[in-house]
């Protein structure tokens, strides 16, 4: 799986509850939740919603 190899570090880079609070659009304590299942859990079938969040966060920073 990508995100969990050579990519993870968008989801610590774009995906920090710094971040997730800076634009408010995100509840960073669902976010926490479906990354931890996604990293934790072996929930890999989320890495749609991970890519996603990720990058919906990329597009606020640029704005």
């Amino acid at each position: 799986m990508w995100l969990l190899g050579d990519f993870q570090y968008l989801i610590h880079d774009y995906l920090s509850q710094q971040k997730i609070e800076k634009h408010g659009v995100f509840v960073w304590n669902e976010v926490q939740k479906l990354i931890y299942r996604f990293l934790h859990k072996g929930h890999h079938y989320l890495y749609n919603r991970i890519w996603l969040l990720i990058t919906m966060q990329r597009f606020l920073e640029k704005q």
